[in-house]
């Protein structure tokens, strides 16, 4: 039974580490795309009053680029966010299987501790 019991607990710990990378995924995934929200939101905010011709004609550059630049940076977020929402999946399988092993593991102590008390009581 205690070779059983070390075969759980490793599986425990294999679950726990795995869950822990997930996370740490999960948050760097987080991080990329509110970084790239941020961006975003900064290149929307901008505007300037166009007070003579060159700074007409540069503004109207500026706001094709600005269009451009952010048709592409919400390609990317769309991208991230997928990414994110895989990793989020991927995050809660492996919290669900660690739960699945902890009790595992709890049951087959409980067992040990019963046959022990049994062992126990047989020889009394």
């Amino acid at each position: 039974m205690s070779k059983r019991l070390e075969q759980y607990r490793q599986l425990v710990r294999l679950a726990r580490l795995r869950e822990m990378a997930a996370q740490g995924e999960l948050a760097q995934a987080t991080h990329r795309l509110r970084t790239l929200e941020e961006k975003i939101s900064e290149i929307r905010a901008r505007s300037f009053p166009a007070e003579t011709l060159l700074t007409a004609i540069f503004l109207e550059k500026w706001q094709r680029w600005r269009v451009e630049e952010l048709g592409r940076l919400t390609v990317q977020q769309a991208k991230l966010a997928a990414a994110q929402r895989l990793v989020a999946a991927k995050c809660g399988r492996l919290t669900a299987e660690k739960k699945v092993v902890e009790s595992l593991l709890q049951e087959a102590l409980r067992a040990q501790s019963e046959e022990a008390d049994r062992r126990r009581s047989y020889i009394s």
